[in-house]
């Protein structure tokens, strides 16, 4: 069963702080590294993470095993603007975001298998290893969503598990970037708010503090902040509805105002207004293609 979700101003806003925090983090960390400044990128990583768990329990709330043709949907929501822009990042900036093989970096992208490859891993754009325990975590989305709902106490130990990664495993790793489990916490957390249950997520989610204390915060802020009833504004949903597609190209407009990228032989203000252009056509394209597509998946 499906329900129609409308826009929810408070999840709007939690998205815009969420890639405030990641973009403000690349912004500082691009002109002086400071791994003390991860822990912004990550807050906003975080909170993406929990909203995805949420709005999924949300608008499918009796959904409690795997639909080919859900999974589609989402999948196809996402490579609609991914596959597009990884080309166009190609081309318009060629071997400054890639070395190697070409063809082998837009094939493991593709095929969601960048992390394996030293070649390919962070490769075109940077951003692209979120999508992949994203991916993962919508496959199990049903099986998780069917536990929570049936035995809701069993959550602190799949928090459990995003505790343990985080300790025995470094931030920059690929396992504990790429795997699914550095991110179930905030996942389950946000599917047992969606399902009503309020104290036993909380409650747990402080088990986060023994691998960062700081990381309380994003489970903290979305409680509270979700809870609120605000009217959602054209700006803030305009944003929040694009924060993929300025997760993937931010670093590209970030790069290109510090001189450390270059397009072709084009001047900063050309070359930004030119990759404005690109991002604005495939946001069009991707939504073009998703509504094109939605009477097949209805």
């Amino acid at each position: 069963m499906t329900t129609k979700c409308k826009r929810i101003g408070s999840i709007d806003i939690l998205r815009v702080v969420a890639i405030i925090l990641i973009v403000a983090f690349h912004c500082v960390y691009s002109v002086k590294p400071n791994e003390i400044l991860r822990g912004f990128g990550l807050i906003g990583l975080s909170l993406f993470f929990i909203i995805s768990g949420y709005l999924l329990a949300k608008k499918y709330p009796d959904l409690n095993k795997f639909n080919p043709k859900w999974f589609l949907k989402r999948f196809v929501k996402i490579v609609s603007f991914y596959y597009p822009a990884l080309i166009a990042l190609m081309l318009v900036f060629g071997r400054q975001v890639y070395w190697g093989s070409a063809f082998k970096n837009i094939l493991y992208h593709f095929l969601f298998i960048d992390f394996i490859s030293p070649e390919t891993r962070y490769t075109i754009t940077s951003a692209s290893w979120f999508l992949i325990p994203l991916i993962a975590l919508y496959l199990l989305f049903p099986y998780i969503n069917a536990l929570l709902k049936k035995r809701p106490n069993i959550f602190p130990y799949i928090f459990l598990m995003t505790v343990i990664v985080r300790i025995f495993e470094p931030p920059l790793t690929p396992y504990a970037l790429y795997g699914f489990l550095f991110f179930i916490g905030e996942f389950g957390f946000g599917i047992l708010l969606a399902q009503n249950k309020k104290l036993l997520p909380l409650t747990t989610s402080f088990l986060i503090i023994l691998a960062s204390p700081y990381m309380i915060i994003p489970f903290v802020l979305f409680y509270f902040v979700v809870s609120i009833p605000v009217k959602s504004h054209k700006i803030i949903s305009i944003i929040g509805a694009n924060t993929i597609a300025i997760f993937l190209f931010h670093e590209a407009f970030i790069q290109l105002i510090i001189g450390k990228w270059h397009i072709y032989s084009l001047s900063t203000i050309p070359a930004l207004i030119l990759l404005s252009s690109i991002a604005v056509i495939l946001i069009y394209f991707s939504k073009s293609i998703q509504h094109g597509l939605s009477k097949i998946f209805s």
